[in-house]
């Protein structure tokens, strides 16, 4: 059983996969920063910018929706320093070393010296979703998973 961020490069195929939520891509800035006063943030207002970014993992997760958006609005990213995991990023942030793309629901995270602000003009979600074994027998584990069925807002996945 595992929670990750759509999309992946392949599963084998006795695994299922089941999206559980989806929201959309933001910016975390740095409360001082002159972009905080904005009430959205354009791609080209970012191209000056240095970011910090979490953990790349190549063609997979968060980092592919983000290097998709980057590669739409023809935004190549300074990346200054890297995180193992969002609320890291969110520190760094706050430290001002850069602004980052989250996850909208990292903004209940509540740092004093970060605001988060949509991207202009930019639609792109990011998926959260479950990847189990078809074959599970354990019942612990199908309960488990039955109940997240049952509470995730349904969103298509598209399969590697």
């Amino acid at each position: 059983l595992g929670i990750l961020r759509l999309p992946v490069k392949s599963l084998p195929p006795d695994l299922a996969i089941v999206s559980l939520h989806r929201e959309p891509i933001i910016l975390a800035i740095p409360r001082g920063h002159r972009l905080a006063r904005q009430k959205s943030v354009t791609l080209e207002a970012l191209k000056s910018e240095p970011f910090v970014a979490v953990q790349i993992q190549e063609g997979s997760g968060f980092n592919a929706q983000v290097a998709q958006i980057c590669a739409k609005g023809g935004l190549s990213p300074q990346i200054t320093q890297r995180a193992g995991q969002f609320t890291a990023l969110a520190g760094l942030v706050a430290g001002g070393l850069g602004v980052a793309f989250v996850p909208d629901s990292l903004r209940h995270l509540q740092i004093a010296d970060v605001v988060y602000r949509p991207l202009a003009k930019i639609n792109q979600h990011s998926d959260l979703a479950m990847v189990n074994r078809k074959s599970e027998r354990a019942p612990a584990v199908i309960a488990f998973v039955d109940q997240l069925r049952r509470s995730a807002r349904p969103v298509a996945v598209n399969r590697p």
